[in-house]
């Protein structure tokens, strides 16, 4: 129980807020709707939720995610295999991705808003001193992942001796949410201009069309 002592809190979290549950936006219906004549015993919007949430618990694998969820099913009640987690991820081409993105961006509008309404307002970006009111700040970044060189996409890298790959992650400095993540071989590009272009444009499409206050956005 102590290794996924998070795990029904993050799950609920997901409940609640509707990111899984969401009568037209949620990921179970949205994905439901691709497949109206697929009855699965294990609701994929809630298995990609699952390996989700174990991914931020610290697990490194669609097994160990599996393994993690495993460990609090007295909280949580049955969970997928990690067969049926496979199948799921493989189940997502790019209708289904399209889908997932249009949920996730649904889902943070609800949450900004909420955000907006407390008595703290939105998290403004400070920088040496002085608030940023009004504006969205995106951070952009790419990173070497060291791994073995029989992971899936993992190559030598631009520097000597590491092998990998070199993701680039576009989050939002405000609130800290990733927005996007392009994943690449290790061999790609820091300053590759068509991958920024591609991964912006996904992290832009995930913000709230209407913030209030807001009026900027910076990268």
């Amino acid at each position: 129980m102590i290794g996924a002592v998070g795990a029904p809190l993050l799950r609920g979290l997901a409940e609640r807020s509707g990111l899984r549950s969401g009568l037209r936006s949620g990921l179970s219906a949205a994905l439901g709707r691709l497949r109206p004549d697929f009855v699965p015993e294990h609701d994929r919007g809630q298995v990609l939720l699952d390996v989700a949430v174990a991914l931020g618990l610290g697990a490194v694998s669609v097994a160990g995610a599996m393994s993690v969820l495993a460990a609090s099913r007295a909280v949580l009640g049955q969970v997928a295999s990690s067969p049926t987690a496979w199948r799921a991820l493989t189940e997502l081409d790019a209708a289904a991705l399209a889908v997932v993105a249009k949920a996730r961006a649904a889902h943070r509008r609800g949450i900004w808003a909420l955000l907006s309404a407390r008595p703290g307002g939105f998290p403004w970006v400070a920088v040496a001193g002085q608030t940023w009111t009004g504006w969205i700040v995106l951070d952009v970044d790419a990173s070497l992942v060291e791994s073995h060189s029989d992971k899936e996409g993992a190559t030598g890298a631009y520097k000597k001796h590491v092998c990998g790959l070199h993701p680039i992650i576009v989050s939002c400095a405000n609130t800290g949410g990733i927005l996007a993540v392009l994943l690449r071989p290790g061999n790609a590009g820091s300053n590759t201009a068509a991958d920024h272009v591609a991964v912006l444009s996904e992290a832009v499409a995930q913000l709230p069309g209407r913030v209030p206050q807001a009026d900027h956005l910076a990268g």
